[in-house]
């Protein structure tokens, strides 16, 4: 049954990525928040691992795939305003609506391979 094994890992995987997601929409929200601190620099949280994991020698293996995904903040480099704060409204919102659209994307997913789990666990 290794196709069944394979959808759980991609779930595994999928539940990682919706995870850092949760946490990269509460850091554009503090950024929001902070749109009038001075000196405040925007941040964004960047995720890897999860493509490299499905690309990697090691993932021939299944007891050798990195399922975790390796989260980084890292600021956003924009020119500051007169109070040193370089927050933009716009593009922080434009991450967050970029954000919001792969959540539902990987929550898609993640239903659908469930679904396909349920049907096989049905077949047996």
């Amino acid at each position: 049954m290794p196709g069944i094994i394979l959808n759980t890992d991609i779930i595994q995987r999928l539940s990682g990525r919706l995870s850092y997601l949760g946490a990269r929409n509460d850091l554009l929200a503090q950024n929001i928040a902070h749109m009038e601190t001075p000196n405040y620099q925007a941040k964004d949280l960047l995720f890897q691992g999860f493509v490299e994991g499905f690309q990697s020698e090691e993932a021939k293996q299944m007891d050798q795939i990195n399922i975790e995904p390796k989260m980084e903040e890292t600021k956003i480099d924009t020119d500051a305003k007169a109070n040193g704060n370089n927050v933009i409204m716009e593009d922080q919102m434009a991450r967050l609506a970029d954000n919001s659209v792969e959540f539902m994307v990987a929550t898609e997913v993640i239903k659908k391979n469930l679904a396909l789990l349920k049907f096989a666990a049905a077949d047996q």
